[in-house]
């Protein structure tokens, strides 16, 4: 009986079966662990490329409705040429009474009228901007849960409540006045000829008079203040979530931190000054400095254009 056991025992010794089970065991785990590794990584990847396509989809809202706004201020501003010209040709007649100031006055009511509607359009326009992000990230967090939260990191002031500052030109108008005569002069047959006026002759009778050049300095069409640069720069944070693969009872205890995302998006491509309504936003590098400082928050960003 001693040697059948001592016989067992040397071919359990030389039996290697079941080593591939015991080795496929312990690597299982670490196996696992790489597998959920990659998968979490890949959602990490995933979330940190959305929030930066949340940010830049603010940025680029905001400043469409910049872009709009600024738009419509350069149409006000050629309506405002517009009047100037028209006033221009109109004192390019010769005037005998004071209607003259009349007619200055009516052009001046509605250039006036225009600068108004400029100055409530760029307040308009930069809350609709401020709405068009809300309803951005509303729409995001919508689609993949409420997740996202936008900070705009604006000036307060400009673009803030105001796209940007404005002033209006003075502009130089000039006009001829015929004052006439002090002595009782009736109308006389006239005509000119050679810019000298000749007497007698078959024509249109005129009043006779002596001509005074007069001017007159108003605020025409407004122009932009280069030193302030109309933009929309937001800062997007997704909340922290755990990880898709998530093994507690192994140890593997992981959670998605909370992510950042920057975008700055500017109105570009037209001109208030030039009356060009041609204005479109685009994405602009995030190092683009501009001529204000954030004080209310912990970013100290440098805006400086």
């Amino acid at each position: 009986m001693g040697v059948v056991r001592s016989a067992w025992a040397r071919r359990l010794g030389r039996d290697q079966r079941g080593q591939t089970t015991v080795f496929l065991a312990l690597s299982m785990m670490v196996l696992v662990m790489f597998l959920a590794f990659m998968v979490n990584v890949g959602q990490l990847v995933h979330d940190r490329i959305l929030t930066q396509i949340v940010a830049d989809s603010c940025a680029l809202s905001g400043a469409t409705v910049q872009a709009v706004g600024l738009n419509e201020v350069a149409d006000l501003n050629w309506e405002c040429q517009l009047l100037m010209d028209e006033l221009n040709r109109a004192l390019s007649l010769k005037f005998w009474d004071r209607t003259v100031r009349d007619l200055i006055d009516y052009y001046v009511f509605w250039m006036d009228l225009n600068r108004e509607l400029q100055q409530a359009m760029l307040q308009a326009f930069a809350m609709l901007s401020h709405v068009a992000v809300l309803n951005t990230v509303s729409w995001y967090n919508k689609k993949y849960g409420k997740q996202f939260a936008v900070v705009p990191l604006i000036h307060p002031k400009y673009p803030g409540f105001k796209l940007c500052p404005v002033e209006p030109w003075e502009e130089l108008i000039q006009w001829d006045q015929i004052i006439p005569c002090g002595l009782p002069c009736p109308p006389l047959p006239t005509f000119t000829f050679g810019g000298t006026r000749w007497l007698p002759a078959i024509g249109p009778f005129v009043k006779t008079g002596i001509p005074i050049h007069l001017a007159q300095i108003i605020k025409g069409r407004t122009r932009k203040d280069v030193e302030v640069a109309t933009y929309y720069r937001v800062m997007v944070t997704r909340d922290a979530h755990p990880a898709l693969v998530n093994l507690k009872q192994w140890g593997f205890d992981v959670e998605v931190p909370e992510m950042y995302a920057f975008a700055l998006a500017m109105p570009t491509g037209g001109s208030i000054d030039n009356t060009s309504p041609t204005y479109v936003a685009r994405l602009v590098p995030l190092r683009t400095a501009f001529n204000y400082d954030i004080p209310y928050l912990p970013f100290r960003f440098k805006f400086r254009h």
